[in-house]
């Protein structure tokens, strides 16, 4: 029996169960929320609290602790697909760090590999790669390890759900959209004639369960559709599978799905699939009951399905550890010098005689009860300088996460005005830091001048996005206005 976990920033879920003859049979599902805030974009930034929570929960569910198989998410982690010729596993490996060739510090990052499918002759394969930094990686293998939880294995969520899908061999020549909201991430992946084209990760701003919620589904499903339109005009999509969304979010986002062409599958065929019974699955969420509850797990569930190659970055860090065959050689030189130098120390017995003399001496300091207590207090203070050593590097890892997130300050403001040319009156109205929402209004006495400072603040890059409401006319002050919503880009303030 084996042990799914998936982490996320707001949700844990857990599948425990096997594969039987190309088959997952699932025994338990769980989907629990999780404390806010002990994880930021996959970085634990509170170990002692997340560590306390998922004890708590192992203990309550009897969870197994062997053989548990991760799954994280994180912008931090790199991706791509890539075709590749045929080559040993080294020079695959040489070839996946090369692809990665905008990451800082390469060698502080783990690589590894999936192989997708291979073309009929066997001469090339399609892959997907992944490079995470190490200490990322380290920091979950450390808390699961002081929680006694054997981790075997740490995959990525991309990976996961691919894996899920490629189970069910309705998809292998469909073309359809899975939409899985994660906390408030939207993570929709794109699958064209059975095959990957395309994954991403979207940030939802609205509250759930409104209807400005499912307006904003619909936007990020929409530049979907119109990606896809640009890279092939043939391609239609009608399905999407849509998981993590409570009944309420269902519903409202049901029109919205009509409108765009897309019909939201509410009776799913989970081929390959064996769910488990109702009173062992257990959920935090109203996500509704039937054949699609399988579309809630799938990054969960995908990870019980094992390749003989497969993403595992917890083997990659263990092999790094291993003893190489240059080391396996070191230790058998060492035992023959060792032999040789145990039969000169025959001939210089009489020197071990005198030394018995000064080792008796040794032991006597050793069995001293203030030197015993001085080494024992030494160690807790080793020990302790290592947890400090890990806090420090969590901490770094935080740093950089919180630099990446924009910076809302003069600079900013300036770079508006410029864009305003004094024809347009700006009024900031609320900044979210966590989110990078900025909020404010135009106003100007023609609407072509606001059709312009809209255009030319597109072109400064400050935001990733901007969404506005219609115009407004104010007799009082003789001006059309707007309320405009932005996402601040990572480098805006900077």
């Amino acid at each position: 029996m084996r042990t799914s976990v998936y982490l996320s920033n707001r949700n844990l879920q857990i599948a425990v169960g096997d594969t039987k003859s190309k088959k997952v049979v699932l025994e338990r599902l769980y989907s629990i929320d999780i404390q806010e805030g002990n994880l930021i974009n996959g970085v634990i930034t509170n170990q002692d609290g997340l560590k306390g929570q998922l004890e708590e929960i192992w203990t309550k569910y009897e969870i197994p602790r062997k053989a548990v198989e991760l799954t994280v998410d994180s912008t931090q982690i790199a991706s791509k697909v890539l075709t590749i010729p045929k080559m040993n596993e080294k020079n695959t490996y040489e070839l996946i760090q090369n692809e990665f060739t905008t990451i800082d510090n390469p060698s502080k990052y783990l690589y590894d590999y999936r192989v997708i499918s291979t073309d009929k002759k066997g001469k090339s394969a399609r892959i997907l790669a992944a490079a995470v930094n190490r200490t990322l990686i380290q920091s979950y293998l450390d808390m699961f390890q002081e929680m006694k939880i054997e981790v075997t294995c740490v995959d990525i969520s991309q990976n996961g759900i691919l894996k899920a899908l490629e189970l069910n061999e309705r998809h292998n020549h469909e073309n359809f959209i899975t939409s899985i909201l994660d906390g408030d991430n939207l993570v929709n992946t794109l699958i064209i004639d059975g095959k990957y084209k395309l994954f991403e990760r979207n940030r939802m701003f609205n509250e759930h369960g409104t209807r400005e919620f499912a307006v904003e589904v619909g936007k990020n499903l929409s530049s979907l559709l119109q990606f896809l339109s640009s890279e092939d005009k043939d391609k239609k999509i009608e399905n999407i599978y849509i998981g993590g969304l409570e009944k309420k979010d269902q519903e409202e986002c049901q029109d919205v799905l009509n409108a765009l062409g897309l019909h939201m599958v509410k009776n799913y065929d989970a081929v390959g699939y064996e769910m488990p019974s109702r009173n062992q699955m257990i959920s935090s969420y109203d996500l509704g009951s039937g054949s699609n509850e399988i579309l809630h797990y799938l990054f969960c569930v995908g990870n019980l399905i094992s390749f003989k190659k497969d993403i595992n970055f917890a083997g990659r860090i263990a092999m790094e550890e291993k003893p190489s065959k240059d080391d396996n050689v070191m230790i058998v030189a060492f035992a023959i010098v060792a032999g040789l130098l145990a039969l000169i120390s025959v001939g210089i017995f009489a020197f071990n005689i005198y030394q018995k003399s000064r080792l008796d001496d040794c032991n006597t300091y050793l069995e001293n009860q203030k030197n015993s207590e001085k080494f024992d207090e030494g160690s807790k203070l080793q020990t302790e300088i290592m947890k400090k050593k890990r806090d420090i590097q969590q901490l770094t890892i935080v740093q950089q996460v919180l630099d990446s997130y924009p910076d809302a300050d003069a600079q900013v403001e300036r770079e508006m005005e410029k864009c305003a040319k004094s024809k347009v009156s700006i009024v900031f109205m609320s900044y979210d830091a966590g989110t990078g929402a900025y909020q404010f209004s135009a106003a100007a006495s023609n609407v072509t001048v606001i059709y312009d400072f809209i255009n030319d603040l597109e072109k400064t890059k400050l935001f990733a996005d901007l969404k506005y409401s219609g115009y407004n006319y104010t007799d009082t002050t003789k001006k059309y206005d707007i309320k405009v919503t932005g996402s601040l880009s990572e480098n805006a303030g900077k």
